[in-house]
């Protein structure tokens, strides 16, 4: 694996994490106080991890580790957790938004 890729895979897998963490917090919000709190609701929602996922690139390939295809996974399956059309829109509008930059 070149230098480049690399770079990039690490980039990705930092970005994951930070995902990650934000989707614990609202998972742990819901869990505690049966709702995400109003700072959340502006930054901790699904919707907001579909897109970032989708408009990063973040959907693990053939040549990420197995660590990457993990957190990559744990994403999915919180967002979804939290509103499962919440993150299926977000990945959309990320992909709508994607197709208008070609």
């Amino acid at each position: 694996m070149n230098f480049e890729r690399r770079e990039c895979d690490m980039a990705g897998l930092l970005w994951l994490i930070h995902l990650e963490s934000e989707l614990m917090m609202a998972v742990a919000s819901l869990k505690v106080f049966g709702s995400l709190t109003e700072d959340q609701r502006l930054t901790f929602i699904a919707g907001w991890a579909g897109y970032e996922y989708t408009l990063y690139g973040l959907e693990p390939g053939a040549w990420h580790s197995a660590g990457y295809a993990d957190v990559a996974s744990s994403v999915r399956e919180m967002a979804a957790c939290i509103d499962q059309k919440d993150w299926q829109s977000g990945c959309q509008q990320a992909r709508y938004e994607l197709s208008q930059m070609e």
